[in-house]
């Protein structure tokens, strides 16, 4: 039997600005998503990015309730971990990765006998999916995951200046607040439009 270590992965990233996070319940994906600043891989999808946002701020809001306000910075899983940076205020930098896996092999003549009978299908293919590999948890230091956010960071601030600034050079955030209480205020006007649509209930035409 021969062993085979998997190297860890890097599965997401994603920086958030909480102050342009939209509370409404009838808000669409690109509303739900506008505090959304990076994501990485660029190509998931709207939905799945809401979720892995969603989630993330979610564990951070319930680690408060423990710790006297302190939010948690690393939650180690069963096969990945997540480390999680605050370095301007509303400003949240996670990075995911898929902890490095011990599999283990075997040699050419019993993969042949192993594979040799055939068997139904159910438990027997759990546990062969099992044995793809297990996950070596604290076999990565979240110190050195922790420094790349870091790195990361700084290097935008050292050519854009801070997050904020970018953001609202002027450091007037009014407008994004007007716009999220207009966007508000349209949709509870549809929903009576339509709402009065439905019950066939026709106003009172205006005089000339």
């Amino acid at each position: 039997m021969t062993e085979k270590i998997i190297d860890a992965k890097f599965k997401r990233c994603f920086v958030v600005d909480r102050s342009l996070s939209c509370e409404d319940e009838g808000a669409n994906n690109e509303e739900k998503s506008a505090h959304l600043l990076y994501f990485h891989p660029q190509d998931t999808e709207v939905e799945e990015k809401i979720r892995h946002v969603s989630l993330c701020l979610g564990l951070v809001d319930f680690s408060k309730t423990f710790d006297d306000g302190e939010t948690c910075e690393t939650v180690e899983m069963t096969d990945e971990i997540w480390v999680i940076r605050n370095p301007e205020p509303d400003i949240w930098y996670v990075m995911v990765v898929a902890l490095p896996r011990r599999e283990n092999g075997t040699s050419s003549s019993s993969s042949y006998q192993n594979a040799k009978p055939k068997r139904p299908r159910g438990r027997r293919n759990v546990k062969k999916e099992e044995r793809k590999g297990e996950a070596l948890t604290g076999s990565l230091e979240p110190a050195v995951l922790h420094s790349v956010l870091k790195d990361m960071h700084e290097a935008f601030v050292l050519f854009h200046g801070s997050i904020r600034e970018a953001i609202h050079p002027d450091g007037n955030t009014t407008e994004t607040d007007v716009i999220s209480r207009t966007r508000k205020k349209l949709r509870k006007a549809i929903k009576i439009r339509d709402g009065l649509e439905n019950d066939h209930i026709t106003s009172t035409p205006e005089r000339l």
